[in-house]
C-alpha cells in the first residue's frame, strides 16, 4: 500500500468512526453530513470523495461495526452442538454481540432500510449468511436422526429462529425492556430446539 492509498484508508477510517460517535450521540435520524465531518475534522468535498451520503456510511459502519463478526459468530453455530446448553451459550454470545454494538445497531434501526439501496444490501447478506448457516445445521442435525428435511423446510425453520433472536434482541438490548436474561436464553434455546427437531 503507497503511502497516498493509507491516508486514504485512514480518513475514510475516520469518517466512519466520526459516524459512529455522530449517530450514537444524536442519533441517525438527526445526524446531517454537516455534523460527521465536523466531528472528522474533514471537509464536505472529503467526504464525498469516500461516500455518497449519510446511507451509504451507515451501511459500511454496519458491516465493519456489527455484521462481520456477527457473520463470523453465526459461521460457528455449525460447530455446536445440538443440546440445550451449547445453545444457550451461542444466544449468549449473540446478545454479548448486541450488547457491544448497541450504538451501530441503534443508528441501524433508526436509518430506514428502504431508503437507501445499500442499507437493503447489507441487511440481506447478513440475513441469507445466517440462515444458510443455520440451515445447514438443521438438515445435518435432522439427517443424524433420520428425518427427511428439505433445504425449503431447513431455511423456514432457520428464519424462525433468526426472527426470534432479533426481535429478542432488539428489544432487550436497543429498547432496553427488562426480562431476565437467563430465563430469557433458556427459553429461547428451548425453542430452536423445539425448532430444529420437531
Amino acid at each position: 500500500m503507497t503511502l497516498r492509498e493509507e491516508q486514504k484508508r485512514l480518513t475514510r477510517n475516520r469518517i466512519i468512526e466520526s459516524a459512529r460517535r455522530a449517530f450514537a450521540e444524536n442519533g441517525y435520524a438527526t445526524t446531517s453530513i454537516d455534523d460527521i465531518v465536523r466531528v472528522a475534522s474533514v471537509s464536505r468535498g472529503t467526504f464525498y470523495l469516500h461516500f455518497k451520503n449519510r446511507s451509504e456510511v451507515l451501511a459500511e459502519l454496519f458491516q465493519v461495526g456489527h455484521l462481520d463478526a456477527a457473520i463470523e459468530l453465526a459461521k460457528h453455530m455449525g460447530d455446536i452442538e445440538v443440546n440445550a446448553a451449547s445453545i444457550e451459550k451461542w444466544i449468549s454470545d449473540f446478545i454479548a454481540l448486541y450488547e457491544e454494538t448497541k450504538d451501530v445497531l441503534a443508528a441501524w434501526y433508526q436509518g430506514d432500510p428502504r431508503e437507501r439501496k445499500e442499507l437493503a444490501l447489507v441487511r440481506d447478506k447478513f440475513s441469507a449468511q445466517f440462515l444458510e448457516v443455520l440451515g445447514k445445521q438443521i438438515i445435518d442435525m435432522r439427517s443424524k436422526q433420520r428425518r427427511r428435511t428439505t433445504a425449503e423446510e431447513a431455511r423456514l425453520r432457520a428464519f424462525l429462529i433468526f426472527v426470534q433472536l432479533e426481535r429478542f434482541c432488539y428489544y432487550y438490548v436497543i429498547h432496553g425492556f427488562d426480562f431476565d436474561r437467563t430465563k430469557s436464553v433458556q427459553l429461547l434455546a428451548r425453542s430452536w430446539l423445539e425448532l430444529m427437531q420437531a
